[in-house]
Protein backbone atom coordinates (compact mmCIF):
# COMPACT_ATOMS: atom_id res chain seq x y z
CA UNK A 1 0.00 0.00 0.00
CA UNK A 2 0.99 3.42 -0.33
CA UNK A 3 1.35 5.67 2.01
CA UNK A 4 2.82 9.17 1.24
CA UNK A 5 5.85 9.37 0.84
CA UNK A 6 6.59 5.85 1.07
CA UNK A 7 5.44 2.05 -0.49
CA UNK A 8 4.60 -0.01 2.62
CA UNK A 9 4.87 -3.89 2.34
CA UNK A 10 2.36 -6.15 3.03
CA UNK A 11 1.21 -9.85 2.26
CA UNK A 12 2.80 -11.50 -0.73
CA UNK A 13 3.92 -7.83 -2.63
CA UNK A 14 7.86 -6.29 -1.43
CA UNK A 15 9.54 -3.06 -2.45
CA UNK A 16 12.32 -2.01 -2.48
CA UNK A 17 14.25 1.91 -2.96
CA UNK A 18 17.43 2.46 -5.11
CA UNK A 19 18.58 6.02 -6.75
CA UNK A 20 14.71 7.32 -6.74
CA UNK A 21 13.28 3.95 -7.92
CA UNK A 22 10.73 1.80 -6.83
CA UNK A 23 11.23 -2.27 -7.60
CA UNK A 24 8.24 -4.35 -6.48
CA UNK A 25 8.30 -8.08 -6.60
CA UNK A 26 4.96 -9.86 -5.92
CA UNK A 27 5.03 -13.95 -5.71
CA UNK A 28 1.86 -16.22 -5.69
CA UNK A 29 1.10 -18.32 -3.34
CA UNK A 30 4.04 -16.72 -1.63
CA UNK A 31 4.46 -19.08 0.96
CA UNK A 32 6.37 -21.43 -1.61
CA UNK A 33 9.02 -18.62 -2.16
CA UNK A 34 11.72 -19.33 0.37
CA UNK A 35 14.30 -16.68 1.42
CA UNK A 36 14.20 -13.63 -0.79
CA UNK A 37 17.19 -11.49 -1.26
CA UNK A 38 18.18 -8.86 -3.39
CA UNK A 39 20.90 -7.33 -4.98
CA UNK A 40 21.51 -4.13 -6.70
CA UNK A 41 23.64 -3.45 -9.73
CA UNK A 42 24.03 -0.61 -12.83
CA UNK A 43 21.77 1.33 -10.46
CA UNK A 44 18.64 -1.90 -10.93
CA UNK A 45 17.27 -4.05 -7.91
CA UNK A 46 17.71 -7.78 -8.74
CA UNK A 47 15.86 -10.52 -6.59
CA UNK A 48 16.60 -14.20 -6.22
CA UNK A 49 14.54 -16.54 -4.14
CA UNK A 50 14.49 -20.36 -3.59
CA UNK A 51 11.83 -22.75 -4.78
CA UNK A 52 10.99 -26.19 -3.67
CA UNK A 53 8.53 -28.51 -5.60
CA UNK A 54 6.11 -29.62 -2.78
CA UNK A 55 5.11 -33.36 -2.56
CA UNK A 56 1.80 -33.11 -4.09
CA UNK A 57 3.45 -31.00 -6.91
CA UNK A 58 -0.48 -29.13 -7.42
CA UNK A 59 0.54 -25.86 -6.27
CA UNK A 60 1.66 -23.25 -9.54
CA UNK A 61 3.96 -20.83 -8.70
CA UNK A 62 3.36 -17.19 -10.02
CA UNK A 63 5.81 -14.13 -10.41
CA UNK A 64 5.54 -10.13 -11.02
CA UNK A 65 8.50 -7.44 -10.89
CA UNK A 66 8.25 -4.35 -11.88
CA UNK A 67 10.76 -0.93 -11.24
CA UNK A 68 9.41 2.47 -11.38
CA UNK A 69 10.50 5.96 -10.54
CA UNK A 70 8.91 7.39 -7.68
CA UNK A 71 6.77 9.97 -9.91
CA UNK A 72 5.52 6.64 -11.17
CA UNK A 73 4.71 4.95 -8.70
CA UNK A 74 3.28 7.48 -6.35
CA UNK A 75 -0.27 7.03 -7.43
CA UNK A 76 -1.16 4.44 -4.88
CA UNK A 77 -1.66 1.51 -7.30
CA UNK A 78 0.87 -0.23 -9.32
CA UNK A 79 0.43 -2.60 -12.03
CA UNK A 80 1.48 -5.93 -11.79
CA UNK A 81 1.88 -8.67 -14.68
CA UNK A 82 2.06 -12.34 -13.33
CA UNK A 83 4.29 -15.03 -15.20
CA UNK A 84 3.99 -18.97 -14.57
CA UNK A 85 7.19 -19.90 -13.35
CA UNK A 86 6.89 -23.54 -13.60
CA UNK A 87 6.11 -26.25 -15.97
CA UNK A 88 2.27 -27.75 -16.37
CA UNK A 89 1.88 -31.84 -16.79
CA UNK A 90 -1.15 -33.62 -17.46
CA UNK A 91 -1.51 -37.00 -18.03
CA UNK A 92 -3.78 -39.21 -20.07
CA UNK A 93 -4.37 -42.80 -20.82
CA UNK A 94 -5.63 -44.89 -22.77
CA UNK A 95 -6.23 -48.89 -22.42
CA UNK A 96 -5.42 -51.04 -25.26
CA UNK A 97 -7.57 -53.31 -27.53
CA UNK A 98 -7.49 -56.68 -26.29
CA UNK A 99 -8.80 -54.54 -22.36
CA UNK A 100 -11.48 -52.94 -24.54
CA UNK A 101 -14.24 -54.91 -22.63
CA UNK A 102 -12.69 -54.82 -19.19
CA UNK A 103 -12.96 -52.71 -16.62
CA UNK A 104 -9.34 -51.10 -16.27
CA UNK A 105 -8.33 -48.71 -13.84
CA UNK A 106 -5.26 -46.64 -13.23
CA UNK A 107 -4.49 -46.43 -9.08
CA UNK A 108 -1.22 -44.25 -9.48
CA UNK A 109 0.68 -42.58 -11.57
CA UNK A 110 4.56 -42.24 -10.44
CA UNK A 111 7.53 -40.03 -11.78
CA UNK A 112 10.54 -40.58 -10.80
CA UNK A 113 13.98 -38.44 -10.91
CA UNK A 114 12.41 -35.08 -11.48
CA UNK A 115 14.81 -31.99 -10.24
CA UNK A 116 13.18 -30.84 -6.63
CA UNK A 117 14.63 -27.51 -6.24
CA UNK A 118 16.24 -24.69 -7.77
CA UNK A 119 17.01 -20.17 -7.57
CA UNK A 120 14.84 -18.29 -9.55
CA UNK A 121 16.81 -15.02 -10.74
CA UNK A 122 14.64 -12.00 -12.09
CA UNK A 123 17.60 -10.64 -13.70
CA UNK A 124 17.63 -13.25 -16.04
CA UNK A 125 13.74 -14.53 -15.57
CA UNK A 126 15.40 -18.23 -15.36
CA UNK A 127 15.88 -20.79 -12.92
CA UNK A 128 19.47 -21.51 -11.85
CA UNK A 129 21.41 -23.77 -9.25
CA UNK A 130 19.13 -26.88 -9.25
CA UNK A 131 19.58 -29.11 -6.45
CA UNK A 132 18.39 -33.16 -5.48
CA UNK A 133 15.78 -35.04 -6.91
CA UNK A 134 12.65 -36.30 -6.32
CA UNK A 135 9.72 -39.11 -6.87
CA UNK A 136 6.64 -38.16 -7.35
CA UNK A 137 3.50 -40.40 -7.14
CA UNK A 138 -0.18 -39.69 -7.01
CA UNK A 139 -3.11 -41.66 -6.01
CA UNK A 140 -6.00 -41.57 -8.61
CA UNK A 141 -8.14 -44.15 -8.58
CA UNK A 142 -9.62 -43.48 -12.41
CA UNK A 143 -11.57 -45.59 -14.64
CA UNK A 144 -10.64 -45.65 -18.67
CA UNK A 145 -13.68 -45.09 -20.70
CA UNK A 146 -14.36 -45.74 -23.89
CA UNK A 147 -16.34 -44.31 -26.74
CA UNK A 148 -19.65 -44.58 -28.55
CA UNK A 149 -18.52 -47.48 -31.05
CA UNK A 150 -16.78 -49.53 -27.90
CA UNK A 151 -13.64 -48.19 -28.64
CA UNK A 152 -10.69 -47.33 -26.12
CA UNK A 153 -10.27 -43.47 -25.71
CA UNK A 154 -7.66 -41.15 -24.13
CA UNK A 155 -8.87 -40.49 -20.36
CA UNK A 156 -7.46 -37.73 -17.77
CA UNK A 157 -5.71 -39.40 -15.51
CA UNK A 158 -4.03 -36.31 -14.01
CA UNK A 159 -3.69 -32.56 -14.55
CA UNK A 160 -2.18 -29.86 -13.38
CA UNK A 161 1.16 -31.15 -11.97
CA UNK A 162 3.51 -27.98 -11.11
CA UNK A 163 7.22 -29.22 -11.66
CA UNK A 164 9.97 -26.95 -12.10
CA UNK A 165 11.14 -26.49 -16.29
CA UNK A 166 13.88 -28.76 -16.70
CA UNK A 167 15.81 -30.79 -19.19
CA UNK A 168 14.38 -34.16 -19.62
CA UNK A 169 17.29 -35.97 -21.07
CA UNK A 170 17.38 -39.56 -22.50
CA UNK A 171 16.43 -42.66 -19.97
CA UNK A 172 16.74 -39.92 -16.90
CA UNK A 173 12.77 -39.32 -15.82
CA UNK A 174 10.58 -42.93 -15.57
CA UNK A 175 6.82 -42.46 -15.65
CA UNK A 176 4.75 -45.48 -14.17
CA UNK A 177 1.67 -46.54 -13.89
CA UNK A 178 -0.38 -49.05 -11.37
CA UNK A 179 -3.37 -50.32 -12.70
CA UNK A 180 -5.71 -52.86 -12.12
CA UNK A 181 -8.09 -54.88 -14.91
CA UNK A 182 -11.31 -56.54 -13.97
CA UNK A 183 -12.01 -59.82 -15.91
CA UNK A 184 -13.85 -62.86 -15.38
CA UNK A 185 -14.85 -62.03 -12.05
CA UNK A 186 -10.87 -61.62 -10.54
CA UNK A 187 -8.67 -58.17 -10.60
CA UNK A 188 -5.19 -58.27 -11.00
CA UNK A 189 -2.80 -55.14 -10.29
CA UNK A 190 0.00 -54.43 -12.67
CA UNK A 191 2.48 -51.41 -13.07
CA UNK A 192 3.91 -50.66 -16.10
CA UNK A 193 7.35 -48.43 -16.42
CA UNK A 194 8.19 -45.94 -19.45
CA UNK A 195 10.94 -43.01 -19.98
CA UNK A 196 9.67 -40.11 -21.20
CA UNK A 197 11.21 -38.88 -23.97
CA UNK A 198 14.39 -36.62 -24.31
CA UNK A 199 12.92 -33.25 -24.04
CA UNK A 200 12.69 -29.74 -22.26
CA UNK A 201 9.67 -28.60 -19.97
CA UNK A 202 10.29 -24.70 -20.31
CA UNK A 203 8.13 -22.38 -17.98
CA UNK A 204 4.51 -20.82 -18.40
CA UNK A 205 4.21 -24.15 -20.92
CA UNK A 206 1.62 -27.58 -20.62
CA UNK A 207 2.69 -30.20 -21.56
CA UNK A 208 0.23 -33.70 -22.21
CA UNK A 209 1.51 -36.87 -22.44
CA UNK A 210 -1.15 -39.27 -23.98
CA UNK A 211 -0.12 -42.88 -23.13
CA UNK A 212 -1.52 -46.09 -23.86
CA UNK A 213 -1.44 -49.45 -21.89
CA UNK A 214 0.83 -51.96 -23.65
CA UNK A 215 -1.07 -55.70 -24.65
CA UNK A 216 1.97 -56.70 -22.35
CA UNK A 217 1.10 -55.02 -19.15
CA UNK A 218 4.38 -53.91 -18.06
CA UNK A 219 4.93 -51.28 -20.44
CA UNK A 220 3.70 -48.24 -21.81
CA UNK A 221 3.31 -46.27 -25.80
CA UNK A 222 3.74 -42.70 -25.52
Amino acid sequence: TYTAPNWVCEGPAEVWTLNNLYSFLAIYPVQNADRVTASTTDSKVHHQFSYRVRSNAETDLLIATRQLTFAESRNGSVDLTFSHALSNINIKVQKNNANSENNVVVQQISIKNINRSAVYNTESSQWENYQGVFDFAGSVNVALSVNGAGNPEMTEVISGLCFLPQEIKENSVQLSITYSIEADGSIDFYTADAYIPETEWKKGMVYTYNLTLGEKKNYILF
